[in-house]
């Protein structure tokens, strides 16, 4: 399987930001946590 560039939309940007706001409420790490699993996501391949 060839790679392929991956372009955010804005209907991800506002899930990814829920998620945020989420994580956030239960783990001191909710930002960091969350975007590392964005980018290990969007990095798949």
């Amino acid at each position: 399987m060839k790679s392929k560039l991956v372009f955010e939309l804005p209907e991800v940007e506002a899930d990814l930001g829920q998620a945020i706001e989420h994580y956030c409420s239960w783990r001191d790490d909710g930002r960091e946590h969350i975007l590392q699993k964005y980018e290990e996501t969007i990095n798949w391949s």
